[in-house]
């Protein structure tokens, strides 16, 4: 998780999309550990779960739409 997955929607999404608010359990991202081992890993996991389908949904499907419509061809790594 980085710069460049964390936008000022970020937290919204998440929210959305896994239940919960994200802020009490930022720490986890530094290795501590935030209720139990297995609640900070559970939040690690959607955390990258969220980062991964926005990365999907806001970038990769927007580059596959803009290649079609070239023609040039998609890098498989973008078609599944």
């Amino acid at each position: 998780m980085g710069a460049q997955n964390w936008t000022a929607a970020f937290r919204d999404e998440f929210r959305r999309r896994r239940g919960y608010d994200l802020l009490r359990y930022l720490p986890a991202i530094t290795g501590r550990v935030v209720d139990s081992f297995e609640v900070s890993e559970r939040f690690l996991w959607d955390l990258r779960q969220t980062a991964q389908e926005l990365v999907i949904e806001k970038h990769a499907e927007h580059l596959k739409g803009w290649d079609a419509g070239m023609g040039s061809g998609c890098p498989s790594s973008l078609t599944t």
